[in-house]
């Protein structure tokens, strides 16, 4: 069939006939005269689209059983029902008639962009149904053909994979993106549009994967990759996992207070989608934070404090209330199992070392204050764990004494620095190992002296005034 011979639907019918359901199913429904043609039922039809669906399926319907109707409105007659026909949630029904627009697409009787609507529509009337969505996405990848349509065939493969992992299919996923990507061209046309689209949302489905396995040197190389892909239009999701990148790069470069704020950013757009990635991004976010050495509770945000015993966020959430409260103990504690959401890589077993040790300072300088002149070997023994006690009592008495030893000479040095940079106002005892704080006396002087400078105040305004 000629291009000229193409059946050419209406200027309004390529746009997408998602909208309102017009009722429920049942209704009273709108019958056509009997002295109508086939065009006016069309035309009647047509304009109770978003308004009356229903009705304007069973009118679409009954044109397709008209012995008076000519192929050309036939196919459009069939182009609508297949758009509509979601609304009866009859899926045999849908796919049945999806397939019959295909077979006409596929004869040259409907053009590439409608067939792309009718697909688009009836996911979108499927919306809310997964296990419909999936289906009518197994099918469709079936049937449309990747060499008649090879983009829209590609973008129906992705909007799979996209679907299964949404549910956590990894394995489904897997085997799915190596079918797609077939259709990925080594150097792609930066001038193609929709291969630019369909590269940049397989390789961020290859970052999402790495990410999950914990190889980050997959997810640089995919990023670095959509990098290289010349500007186009993201989803709030898709926007959202590329920061999440960002993000820990800038974590990696110890940009700290810059990395906090990009993975905010992708926290909040994966909460904008209602993706549940939001909750891989929190525990970064929380590591920038006390990266930062920041002390206002980021668990105060409604946004942030629902998922607060969340399983990917919960270990982060204990290990940030010890640090917020510098209980160097407690921290320990929560250390290793904290460190299972960054998938005990070293770097970040680094980080929270790093967090550990300003977190040790604090707890030291809080304990020592509470006294006027204290012990480090006192002190040392109130900063360790069960588990080390344990262990060190495991040892023989000649072993425990050198640790010891070794364990209040490094905190003696600690004390040392937090005194000179003015953090600690005390002095130490280096023959006995004691630390003396000083105490501040309130001079005899100051209750007189407290008047007389209230009194000046108060001249002193009088006179501006």
């Amino acid at each position: 069939m000629s291009e000229d011979e193409t059946y050419i639907i209406d200027s309004e019918d390529t746009e997408s006939a998602n909208g309102s359901d017009g009722g429920a199913f049942g209704e009273e429904e709108e019958i056509a005269p009997v002295d109508q043609s086939p065009s006016e039922i069309y035309e009647s039809a047509k304009s109770n689209i978003n308004f009356q669906d229903v009705d304007a399926y069973n009118m679409f319907v009954g044109l397709l059983e008209r012995e008076d109707i000519d192929e050309k409105l036939k196919s459009k007659a069939y182009y609508y029902s297949a758009m509509l026909s979601p609304i009866l949630n009859d899926m045999d029904n849908t796919i049945s008639l999806f397939q019959t627009v295909v077979e006409i697409s596929n004869d040259g009787k409907l053009k590439y962009k409608h067939l792309q609507n009718c697909i688009n529509d009836i996911i979108n009337r499927l919306f809310g149904n997964d296990e419909n969505v999936r289906q009518f996405l197994n099918f469709a990848c079936d049937i449309v053909s990747s060499g008649l349509y090879p983009n829209l065939s590609l973008d129906l493969k992705l909007r799979r994979i996209e679907n299964e992992l949404k549910f956590a299919n990894y394995p489904l996923v897997k085997q799915y993106l190596v079918d797609a990507e077939q259709g990925i061209p080594a150097n792609i046309d930066q001038g193609d549009s929709e291969m630019c689209r369909s590269a940049l949302r397989v390789y961020i489905i290859r970052i999402e994967l790495a990410q999950i396995d914990g190889d980050s040197n997959q997810v640089m190389n995919f990023y670095r990759k959509t990098q290289a892909i010349k500007s186009t239009n993201m989803s709030n999701r898709q926007t959202a996992v590329l920061r999440h990148v960002e993000g820990e790069s800038l974590l990696r470069s110890r940009q700290f207070a810059q990395s906090r704020t990009v993975l905010f950013d992708s926290f909040k757009l994966f909460s904008d989608c209602g993706s549940n990635k939001r909750t891989e991004v929190l525990p970064y976010w929380v590591l920038s934070t006390m990266l930062i050495h920041d002390t206002i509770d980021v668990f105060m945000s409604k946004d942030v404090s629902v998922f607060q015993n969340h399983p990917l966020v919960a270990p982060i959430r204990q290990l940030y209330s010890f640090y917020m409260n510098n209980d160097i103990v407690g921290f320990k504690n929560k250390k290793s199992e904290a460190l299972k959401t960054f998938h005990n890589e070293p770097f970040y077993e680094n980080l929270i070392n790093e967090i550990q040790e300003y977190v040790y300072s604090n707890s030291l300088i809080i304990f020592c204050r509470k006294y006027s002149s204290v012990q480090i070997v006192f002190i040392n023994e109130n900063t360790k764990t069960e588990a080390e006690k344990a262990h060190l009592a495991s040892l023989k008495q000649e072993e425990q004494n050198s640790i010891i030893y070794q364990e209040v000479e490094k905190i003696k040095k600690r004390l040392i620095m937090l005194i000179i940079n003015g953090r600690l106002d005390a002095t130490i005892n280096d023959d006995l190992d004691i630390v003396n704080l000083y105490t501040k006396k309130e001079s005899p002087f100051l209750p007189s002296i407290i008047p007389m400078i209230s009194a000046l105040e108060a001249s002193f305004k009088a006179r501006i005034n």
